[in-house]
């Protein structure tokens, strides 16, 4: 068979082939080890799908092995590079040498055949940045205005929008072309674009190396967020895939894109009304009023249903939005905040610039102005918060998505200050205004018309009201205490915590007074994937029902915490003073065990989080069995860490069945003086077995007792009791067992369903001393948290295996 591969386009010979590989970016020294196994990994994957494009082929293949040369020059173990990459560099060579033989042949006949497409490339000659007109990779709208009203400089406009968008309003300054997005793809050569081009601009493309500097827009796009934009892809077939233009320097971005440059300069633009259109469409997109749905007085009281019927809570959905999008839509809520907090501060500047009295009307109208922009900045800020959770929890939860540079968390923590500059002088010019309206309410002459006093013959002596000359004043409202419509930031629910996008979390815990057991429960705990995203993404505080809480405010700080990239260690004193205002005994400083603080402190976060269950008319057994045993209560935690059992009572003699609920968030499991396995302890629970000391209530036989699981939790707790009591001398002691357990981190079977293994609690010592640690699965590798000190594990270890004490798994 016959392979058509593409038409040759990008060079004329193997030299010339080369140089186009070779112009790849610089590499950092810092970059981190997986950033370098992707970038390698997507030349790898290019070159594979462009097999059919010989010259791109060799192109994505030659870079692949450059930049695998690069990196194993940084890497300091380059052994581990080559395992790594070891079959990818293997075929990558036999393929380059079977791509150099063909292209080889290929350009040769090309030259014979003399065919135009395959041009001489041009020695293209650096420009000494000292001569550039335009040094930066991008260009402000007041920089481009002041440029283009210079009559030395010749620009070609680049816009990127789609072509109706383009057709509908564009810029009347400068010379125009239009690359409509829905031609621009990755890898595509400059010149196989202008073949795609509308005909009346290929001219125009054709010679664009004759101008001055191209400058590249879209509707918003900057240099700095543009990644993975059609605008980034043009800039690379300008700048990777142009190998027969010489530039006088390479393409620039217009930051803000045409959307900023319409604000800015209206005049400039043909029909400026599809620029505020556009805007305040956006907006409204964004803001999306008309499906709020408020609640009304049939639904205050949330109606749960039991946990045997619910549905899955806390999982990710399939279609989260990537980081990279997240960034992208971060910064578009961030522009469309800057637009309604601008507005706020100009429509606050014309209030003050109105002072006589005639022009009480207008100020009016414009403090109702400013009350709905107020509305609208704070659907804003909530929408933006959203965002941000759920980048902290794509940083946590999915290190093996796209990584990103520290300048681009940079980006993000640098538009959040310049939004909190704006607010800052808003909030300032709404104080004075309010100042202002005080003390001329003060100053206003008061008659016996004037709606703001009320005449009373004579005002009870009980009534609590000031009396003052025959009138009752209205109270003084203090506007200093009323509640700013700019949502406050509160270290609870989403304080500056910074997480780290590689994998955070390897934060270890001081100890405080001999809260080696408190430590060890909290890392369990906050490593727990369904936990962690409940506090992390800040979904918790909607499950908050008791006011004040007593513990989950703080747990959700400390989680948020050891979460983050700020600390090496974290002092937990502030959760340390909770549980002590809670539990005095906590403040002794004994040595205390770590799952009957895990339970104390899950039984207050359930009565943080504790509403009424609605009782349905008609109820299963198991459903009154769990209403009963329960309260006629359940919170997010119930729904989390608590099981079911079904324990049937079957007569030996009579066969009379008898039927009972357990519901635990724990299991207790006894273990032996031997080495043993979990899941053997878990059967040996479940197993039937007869029950010595009850009998039959109607004959008077033994019964055989059996279990069955009804509810399976999402979050599996098995606690080993690892002590036994010696009699000697007629005095009974209890002592440690210090037996081997074997367990599965993978696939933990219980109830029908399979169980992951998130952390493991540790104990060293006897039963009245010793100490507690933690080892945990954090960012898919095993870590001792051993207080303040946090370190790699192997829980294969014997050690770990007869220190093992609990276990927290986790429903797949």
């Amino acid at each position: 068979m016959t392979v058509r591969y593409t038409e040759l386009h990008l060079a004329n010979s193997i030299e010339g082939l080369n140089a186009v590989a070779r112009r790849v970016r610089n590499v950092s020294k810092n970059m981190k080890f997986d950033r370098m196994c992707r970038d390698l990994e997507v030349l790898y994957k290019n070159g594979q799908d462009n097999l059919i494009d010989q010259e791109m082929a060799y192109v994505y293949l030659l870079r692949f092995l450059i930049a695998y040369k690069r990196y194993s020059a940084l890497e300091n173990d380059k052994n581990f590079m080559e395992i790594r990459f070891r079959n990818q560099l293997q075929k990558t060579e036999k393929q380059m040498e079977q791509l150099t033989k063909d292209l080889t042949r290929r350009y040769s006949e090309v030259k014979v055949i003399g065919k135009d497409y395959g041009k001489p490339q041009k020695e293209i000659t650096a420009i000494p940045s000292s001569k550039k007109k335009f040094p930066d990779d991008h260009i402000s709208c007041d920089e481009l205005y002041s440029a283009l009203n210079d009559p030395n400089n010749n620009i070609l406009l680049v816009d990127a929008r789609p072509e109706a968008d383009f057709k509908q309003s564009r810029m009347k300054i400068g010379k125009v072309i239009n690359v409509p997005e829905d031609i621009i793809e990755s890898g595509l050569s400059a010149h196989r674009i202008g073949e795609a081009l509308p005909s009346e601009y290929q001219p125009i493309w054709n010679v664009r190396d004759t101008f001055d500097i191209i400058v590249l827009l879209d509707w918003r796009s900057t240099y700095d967020n543009m990644m993975a934009t059609k605008l980034e892809k043009l800039l690379s077939s300008l700048v990777d895939w142009d190998t027969n233009k010489t530039y006088s320097q390479k393409a620039v971005i217009l930051n803000g894109g045409y959307l900023e440059w319409g604000q800015k300069y209206p005049s400039l633009c043909i029909n400026p009304i599809v620029v505020i259109n556009k805007t305040y469409n956006d907006l409204d997109e964004l803001l999306n009023l008309d499906d709020i749905q408020y609640p009304s007085e049939e639904n205050k009281i949330p109606i749960i249903t039991f946990k045997e019927t619910t549905s899955e809570e806390l999982e990710p959905p399939e279609d989260l939005e990537t980081r990279e999008e997240l960034i992208r839509k971060n910064k578009e809520l961030s522009m469309q905040s800057e637009i309604v907090l601008n507005e706020l501060i100009a429509q606050e500047a014309k209030w003050r610039e109105l002072q006589n009295e005639k022009d009480l009307e207008q100020r009016k109208e414009l403090e109702k102005k400013m009350a709905n922009l107020d509305e609208k900045l704070d659907i804003l800020t909530n929408e933006k918060k959203k965002t941000q959770e759920q980048f902290e929890f794509y940083a946590r939860f999915d290190p093996q998505k796209e990584n990103l540079e520290a300048n681009q968390i940079k980006e993000i923590a640098d538009i959040d200050e310049s939004e909190n500059q704006k607010i800052l002088i808003r909030r300032t010019m709404a104080e004075e205004r309010l100042d202002a309206l005080a003390k001329a309410r003060a100053l206003k002459p008061k008659g016996p018309g004037d709606s703001n006093v009320f005449i009373t013959p004579s005002p009870s002596a009980d009534s609590g009201l000031p009396f003052r000359e025959g009138k009752v004043e209205k109270p003084v409202i203090n506007r200093s205490n009323k509640p700013s419509s700019i949502l406050q930031r509160s270290r609870f629910f989403d304080g500056s915590i910074t997480f780290n996008p590689d994998g955070g979390g390897l934060i270890g815990l001081k100890n405080i007074r001999n809260t080696c057991y408190m430590n060890t429960v909290v890392q369990c705990m906050r490593n727990v994937p369904k936990l962690a995203a409940l506090f992390c993404t800040g979904s918790y505080s909607k499950y908050v029902r008791r006011k004040p809480d007593a513990i989950i405010m703080e747990t959700a700080f400390l989680f948020r915490s050891l979460w983050s990239n700020v600390h090496k260690f974290f002092n937990p004193v502030g959760f340390y003073e909770k549980v002590c205002s809670i539990e005095p005994n906590y403040r002794m400083g004994n040595h205390e065990d770590c799952m009957e603080f895990f339970l104390f402190l899950l039984n207050n976060l359930s009565e943080d989080c504790a509403y009424d269950i609605q009782k349905p008319d008609v109820m299963s057994p198991a459903q009154q069995a769990w209403f009963n045993q329960l309260g006629g209560k359940t919170s997010i935690f119930t729904e989390l860490f608590y099981h079911q059992l079904r324990i049937t009572q079957v007569c030996h003699n009579c066969k009379k069945t008898t039927y009972k609920f357990e519901i635990e968030s724990t299991f207790m499991l006894p273990v032996p003086e031997h080495d043993f396995r979990v899941e053997d302890l878990m059967k040996n629970y479940l197993q039937d077995y007869i029950i010595d000391d009850y009998c039959c209530s109607k004959c008077k036989k033994p019964v055989t007792n059996s279990k069955s699981v009804c509810v399976a939790p999402n979050i599996l707790v098995i606690v080993l009791k690892r002590y036994k009591q010696v009699i000697r001398n007629n005095n009974v002691s209890v002592s440690k067992i210090d037996s081997r357990v074997s367990f599965s981190t993978n696939s933990f079977h219980f109830g029908g369903k399979t169980y992951k293994l998130n952390a493991i609690a540790m104990h060293s010592g006897s039963m009245t001393s010793g100490h507690y640690t933690a080892a945990c699965l954090t960012n898919f590798k095993w870590y001792e948290f051993n207080d303040d000190v946090v370190r790699p594990i192997n829980v294969d270890d014997d050690m770990v295996r007869s220190k093992a004490c609990a276990f927290f798994y986790s429903k797949e």
